[in-house]
């Protein structure tokens, strides 16, 4: 950024929005995680509720070991399109 200080503003918008959705899904895991649901079936149907549903079964079922490791191997494009719904 030391170069492009014009752009910082829109760096620290994003960082903040990716947080965001770091966080929001990191405790939407939580949640889902203690409400002990009975079957997949209704898990399925709370998961489907949240932002990013592949995410939360990802780590849900054990295939990525956390948030942060999905998100890292999100394409830019679709990461972009889900912090615009965090806002």
């Amino acid at each position: 950024m030391n170069f492009f200080p014009e752009h910082t503003p829109i760096f620290a918008e994003k960082r903040r929005n990716l947080d965001e959705f770091i966080a929001y899904n990191e405790r939407e895991i939580e949640i889902i995680k203690s409400a002990n649901y009975p079957n997949r079936k209704e898990l399925a149907e709370r998961v489907n509720k949240t932002i990013c549903p592949n995410l939360v079964f990802s780590v849900l079922d054990g295939k990525s070991d956390s948030v942060g490791w999905f998100v890292m191997g999100m394409s830019v494009d679709s990461l972009m399109r889900y912090l615009r719904v965090v806002k």
